[in-house]
């Protein structure tokens, strides 16, 4: 045997070895973990109002809601400015210097406020909004939707020309990503924050925690929204820091590399051989057929789920990716243009919220398929998700069936 292939022959055996090792570890935690969650069920820490009542994922009615609340220094928490004045303390100097002297006693909140019709340049409705004399703090809240065409544009635009003692405006994510170009327009990163829930709002929150100490409905409320968080971020790890430490050796970032170096054929094996077979349950519940893909790259831009119902001759619901690499799921109504009729398109357009002339769609929840994209295959979280936005189709668009 030629020496290079014997030394390529016992590198890859090593890398193979230690995935396998990995793969154990990982497992090793994750039967840790099994084990806490079922203590903590035993402890009754395992309920959540918020899962409950099935909120936890409801940007308005919970997220942006909880958080104006906590900002409140007249709030029902019964601790004045103590949580604002947190918060603005983990702003980094570069943007609070801009609120310098921003007095949290005189601070008034307000939720989804109107601030004129949307043109390029101005209008919208802000999530969140901290007044305090001629400063402001300026929140936009983004638990799953999708940004607005020229959305952060619009609202740096309205707080340059109102609060000329300065501003910040702050793009919350789940995992802090930036603003889309598409919302950003010609705005530089240097304008606005990027706050994340898994640290920033984590952190804080645990902080609001002790502030609370001596106030046992509001600490355990907040203790079950730190939970949800946990959740909502995928943050399953009580030990995180063990468990990065064994990642990051040499031999083991090697093994991590080839296998990321395969995830994309992973996911596309995970997509075809466990959630196609559920959309095939799916929509025969639905009384529609999806067509199966056979060797589909799903990684490719434009590749597509589709869904047939017998009663339309125009029109099918499909979810596509609109990006390469599984990004910027949409879903929606598509139809032949050879067949189009514009009086039944132009009804369904004012049911979606984008159109273009052989489609009619919304951003699907799941906008970027990531791992954790595939642990919801897994658990049914992801073929849930299409049930709930297919069946609203369908139920919008009963009175038109007959046209489509």
């Amino acid at each position: 045997m030629n020496k290079n292939n014997q030394y390529k022959g016992e590198e890859s055996s090593i890398i193979m070895r230690n995935i396998k090792n990995i793969i154990e570890y990982v497992k090793s935690i994750q039967a840790k973990e099994k084990i806490r969650e079922q203590e903590k069920f035993i402890r009754g820490e395992k309920f959540n109002i918020f899962d409950v009542i099935g909120i936890s994922t409801y940007e308005v009615s919970l997220h942006s809601a909880l958080l104006a609340e906590l900002f409140n220094p007249h709030g029902g928490h019964g601790v004045k400015d103590s949580f604002l004045k947190e918060f603005i303390a983990l702003i980094p100097e570069k943007f609070s210097s801009c609120i310098s002297s921003f007095d949290t006693e005189l601070a008034t909140i307000k939720k989804e406020v109107y601030i004129g019709s949307k043109t390029d340049d101005s209008g919208g409705r802000l999530d969140i909004l901290i007044e305090s004399d001629d400063k402001a703090i300026l929140i936009e809240n983004k638990i799953y939707a999708n940004d607005q065409k020229n959305q952060m544009h619009r609202y740096y635009n309205y707080a340059k020309n109102r609060y000329k003692g300065g501003f910040i405006l702050i793009y919350l994510t789940l995992y802090g990503d930036d603003a889309s170009e598409e919302s950003l327009t010609d705005l530089t990163e240097d304008k606005y924050l990027r706050l994340s829930y898994k640290q920033d709002i984590y952190r804080w929150i645990n902080s609001c925690i002790r502030i609370a100490t001596l106030k046992p409905l509001v600490r355990e409320t907040l203790n079950q929204y730190l939970q949800t968080i946990k959740k909502i971020t995928y943050m399953t790890i009580d030990d995180k820091k063990i468990f990065i430490n064994y990642l990051a050796t040499k031999d083991n970032i090697e093994a991590l590399a080839t296998t990321m170096n395969n995830i994309e054929d992973v996911k596309n094996q995970i997509i075809s051989e466990e959630l196609q077979p559920q959309l095939v349950e799916m929509a025969k519940k639905l009384k529609l057929v999806y067509l199966v893909e056979q060797d589909e790259n799903w990684s490719e831009i434009y590749s597509s789920f589709t869904f047939k119902n017998s009663i339309w001759s125009r029109y099918s619901i499909i979810a596509q990716f609109e990006k390469k690499n599984f990004s910027n799921m949409i879903i929606g109504l598509h139809h032949d243009e050879q067949v189009r009729c514009k009086r039944v398109h132009s009804k369904l357009s004012k049911l979606f919220a984008k159109q273009s002339n052989t489609w009619v769609w919304d951003d699907f929840r799941y906008k970027n398929w990531d791992l954790n994209t595939m642990v919801d295959i897994y658990n049914g979280n992801l073929v849930k998700a299409f049930e709930e936005v297919i069946i609203n189709i369908l139920n919008s668009v009963k009175d038109y069936s007959d046209e489509m």
